[in-house]
């Protein structure tokens, strides 16, 4: 997930860009000021559990324009469904947007924009091509491709009696406390997206009702969320199961088809850094790298050992050979090797000069 991360942060729209974008005219309306980072973002707690990096706010005369960045194109849908308004229109120039007579509200890549005032149509198309025109030119078709993805989670929700525009998809339990009114106590949290919710509501001949399906990275974190919240449901009208990762809450008269149309597609996550084992013949190369590396190293420490020893030697050999005192002295290394008869030889010479 951090090489992938890496290009996102690398290859999408900068701040600097927004600020450059934020401070050029809109609608025909030029800035009076340049544009605000937001130091603090509104509704603080929410935008922290879906990963809001920075903002930006400016004002073109009535209509202001906001732009969050997130962590990555799924956080930033999430923040959208979040503040999603259900009774408005599809804007038509994006995947996923809300378009009111004075509030516009869509995603594009990691980032999520607001446009609100008199004029927020047209500027949020005006907006919406520029940012769009910059982000395509640093995206490759495959990153394009991946960011327009829904998560797993919500993937997954059944599309039989799913009423329109009603889908959110929550990243920790202050959102979800806010969706549903009511104590998130009873549920399980995971930090960094351990645990990812998706709700949406439904209508069938039966009547209506909400489902709530929770992801976790685990089977194991799965089953203790399960049966805790089995527990807490017992004797209501809430339908409570479980499937692999996922924990399946159902309530009202919808049926309990809603919950078995749930499609597990299951997916191998890598929860740390660690990498599958190598292999028999992974491990057979790596050990015949160590041997003739071994081997290599004492042939060459030999080979150095007998060149050094030559060396040395026939320096000696040189050295001592050119000395006066060996001059008439028997020895066939340089006086390294001394012959036993040459005391002898000398003795019996001086004797005869004598």
């Amino acid at each position: 997930m951090s090489g992938v991360f890496f290009l996102l942060l690398l290859f999408m729209p900068t701040g600097s860009y927004v600020e450059q974008l934020l401070s050029d005219s809109l609608g025909g309306i030029a800035p009076k000021s340049k544009p605000q980072k937001l130091d603090e973002m509104p509704d603080a707690e929410i935008f922290s559990e879906f990963g809001a990096i920075e903002g930006y706010r400016q004002s073109f005369g009535s209509t202001e324009v906001r732009i969050y960045l997130m962590e990555n194109a799924s956080k930033a849908y999430g923040l959208y469904t979040f503040y999603r308004n259900p009774k408005a229109d599809e804007p038509g120039f994006t995947l996923h947007g809300d378009l009111a007579p004075t509030m516009a509200k869509y995603t594009l890549g990691r980032w999520y924009v607001e446009v609100e005032g008199v004029r927020a149509k047209g500027i949020a198309e005006e907006l919406y091509e520029k940012l769009n025109r910059h982000y395509r030119a640093h995206m490759s078709q495959e990153q394009l491709e991946a960011e327009r993805k829904l998560p797993m989670v919500v993937r997954s929700l059944p599309f039989e009696g799913l009423k329109p525009r009603t889908i959110r998809y929550v990243l920790g339990p202050k959102a979800l406390e806010r969706l549903l009114g009511d104590s998130v106590s009873q549920y399980d949290f995971y930090p960094d997206s351990g645990s990812e919710f998706a709700l949406a509501e439904y209508e069938s001949d039966s009547g209506k009702g909400r489902l709530l399906l929770i992801e976790y990275h685990t089977p194991q974190q799965a089953k203790a969320a399960f049966e805790r919240l089995k527990d807490y449901r017992r004797g209501s009208e809430f339908l409570v199961e479980r499937e692999g990762n996922y924990v399946i809450e159902l309530s009202g008269p919808v049926g309990k088809s809603v919950a078995d149309a749930v499609e597990y597609n299951y997916t191998i996550k890598w929860l740390d850094y660690r990498q599958p084992g190598p292999s028999w013949a992974s491990e057979a190369a790596k050990t015949a790298q160590i041997l003739v590396s071994v081997v290599s190293i004492i042939g060459i420490g030999l080979l150095v050992s007998v060149i050094c020893g030559v060396g040395l030697g026939f320096v000696i050999f040189q050295i001592r050979r050119r000395r006066p005192s060996y001059a008439h002295t028997f020895s066939d290394a340089g006086g390294m090797i001394r012959l036993n008869i040459v005391d002898e030889l000398v003795m019996e010479r001086r004797q005869r000069q004598q």
